[in-house]
């Protein structure tokens, strides 16, 4: 029996096709009863403060993965590092830039590994940074992921 479960997650680009995924992951998960930590590019920002561009659009597809969310128990795992994970890499005004990657876990897995932090890399080969969950500074913890070589 595994002591946890890891889901590695990329949320549709397509808004509309977001909830009909996040339906067959919330399904997926009512199945588990082990802690869960759910990491990935959900393509989705929460809340106005998630995104920074000059177009104030309302934020669409944000209440389908909330209720995933507060339906599982899942809570952001603490980050650090930059705070948006996107950006359309223009610069000056046309900049645009959101908090589509993450990390939520159980409170199950919190207090596995109650010391992780989600350390947020620079933006460099992508659009979208690196995601490193690692031993928070206040104590060690048994679980280390790290992004494969490029």
């Amino acid at each position: 029996m595994l002591d946890w479960v890891i889901i590695q997650f990329y949320g549709h680009p397509n808004v509309n096709q977001r909830s009909v995924i996040w339906n067959q992951v919330s399904s997926f998960i009512a199945t588990i009863a082990q802690p869960i930590v759910m990491i990935g590019d959900f393509n989705q920002v929460l809340c106005i403060y998630e995104k920074h561009s000059k177009v104030g659009r309302p934020i669409q597809g944000a209440k389908v993965l909330m209720n995933l969310i507060n339906d599982h128990g899942f809570v952001d795992l603490p980050s650090s590092g930059v705070r948006f994970t996107w950006s359309n890499n223009r610069r000056g005004p046309d900049v645009s830039s959101e908090k589509l990657d993450r990390a939520v876990a159980t409170s199950g897995w919190m207090q596995q590994f109650r010391h992780v932090v989600l350390l947020a890399l620079p933006i460099q080969r992508s659009d979208h940074m690196d995601m490193n969950p690692v031993p928070g500074k206040y104590g060690k913890s048994h679980f280390e992921y790290k992004s494969p070589p490029s």
